[in-house]
C-alpha cells in the first residue's frame, strides 16, 4: 500500500510526517480521527486506502477498538468495489488485534488466512508479514507456556526464508532481531550473535 499524502512509513506503520507519536500522542490521535472523518466523504477507492492506514495508526496507539472498526470498514469497501488487493494486510491487522485481546487461536487463524491469500507477486510480502506476526504471537504464548517456544522459532525460520526469497530486507532485519532477542532470552548467546551479525550484513547491503 502507498500511504496517503502527508503520511510516511515508520516501523511498518503509517505516521503523519510532521508528528512524532512518542512525543505528541494526543495530537497524533486527533490527526488520525480527523483524517478518518475525511475518509467517510472520499470516493470509495480512496476511502479504502484511508481506512487501511487509519487502522494501522490506531494499532500503533494500542486502540484496538478503533483499529477493528477501520479494518471492518476497509473489508466492506474493498469487497463492495471488487478491490481485494489490500485484504491480506487488513486481515493481518485483524489478527494483530485479536492477539492484543489475547484471543490466540482466532489471531492465528486470521494470520494463516492472510498468508494463504497472499501467494503471488507483491502480495508475497504480506504473506511474509503474516508469518512474522504469527511467530511473534507464538513467542508471546511461549513466554507463558514454554511448549510454544519451539513453534515460535520454526515460524520465524519459515518467515525469514520467505522474506529472503522475495528480497524483503526490512522484514529480514526484523526477523533476525526477534530471533536474536529470543536466543538471548534463553541464554543462547552464540545463536544470538549470528543473528546480530546477519543484521549488520543486511544493513551493509542496503
Amino acid at each position: 500500500m502507498t500511504p496517503p499524502s502527508g503520511l510516511c512509513i515508520i516501523n511498518n506503520c503509517c505516521l503523519p510526517r510532521d508528528l512524532n507519536p512518542a512525543n505528541h500522542q494526543s495530537q497524533y490521535q486527533t490527526y488520525n480521527i480527523h483524517y478518518s472523518a475525511l475518509g467517510e466523504r472520499e470516493p470509495l477507492p480512496l476511502s479504502l486506502g484511508t481506512q487501511c492506514w487509519t487502522a494501522a495508526c490506531f494499532l500503533l496507539l494500542d486502540d484496538t477498538s478503533s483499529a477493528l472498526s477501520h479494518c471492518e470498514k476497509a473489508l466492506r469497501i474493498g469487497r463492495a468495489i471488487g478491490d481485494r488487493t489490500d485484504e491480506p494486510n487488513v486481515v493481518i491487522n485483524l489478527g494483530r488485534i485479536q492477539a492484543e485481546l489475547r484471543q490466540w487461536q482466532i489471531a492465528l487463524d486470521l494470520l494463516d488466512e492472510a498468508a494463504a491469500m497472499a501467494v503471488v507477486g507483491e502480495a508475497r510480502r504480506a504473506e511474509a508479514e503474516a508469518m512474522m506476526h504469527r511467530a511473534a504471537l507464538t513467542q508471546r504464548r511461549g513466554e507463558e507456556d514454554p511448549r510454544y517456544l519451539g513453534q515460535a522459532e520454526l515460524s520465524r525460520h519459515e518467515a525469514l526464508k520467505l522474506a529472503e526469497e522475495i528480497g524483503a530486507l526490512p522484514l529480514c532485519e526484523q526477523l533476525h532481531r526477534k530471533s536474536a532477542e529470543a536466543a538471548e532470552a534463553v541464554g543462547n548467546h552464540a545463536k544470538a550473535a549470528s543473528h546480530w551479525a546477519a543484521i549488520s550484513a543486511i544493513r551493509n547491503r542496503s
